[in-house]
């Protein structure tokens, strides 16, 4: 598995089985994966150059799921594009909760703000 990140987290994801982690403060995923990959999760705003370019590393049948930018389907490549929207379920922010409790998933904290500091 790849994964950005930045030197601040990248103990963390590594942790979680990167093998390769890209400093994404200091250089594009697109210049570092040399080889094409199955699938990137996206969770980060991206320009559409930069989302088309991510789709460039997709190895043909393979699949973008994005959480932010707009993902667009690649013609002749069979490539999906998956567009995911989050929302709230109770039932389900439950079970996630469960599976953290019981040690199943692991929750990183970077930063805590008081709630004053929120507008």
């Amino acid at each position: 598995m790849n994964a950005t990140a930045s030197p601040r987290s990248a103990a963390a994801v590594a942790a979680g089985g990167a093998h390769q982690i890209t400093d994404h403060t200091a250089t594009m995923v697109t210049d570092e994966v040399a080889e094409p990959v199955d699938v990137i999760l996206n969770v980060v705003r991206a320009s559409d150059e930069n989302m088309a370019a991510l789709v460039g590393l997709i190895s043909d049948g393979g699949m973008l799921v994005t959480t932010t930018s707009p993902a667009r389907k690649v013609a002749g490549r069979g490539v999906r594009a998956i567009n995911m929207d989050i929302w709230s379920d109770a039932g389900k922010l439950a079970a996630i909760v469960a599976r953290v409790d019981r040690g199943d998933r692991r929750v990183d904290v970077s930063e805590t703000h008081p709630l004053t500091q929120i507008d």
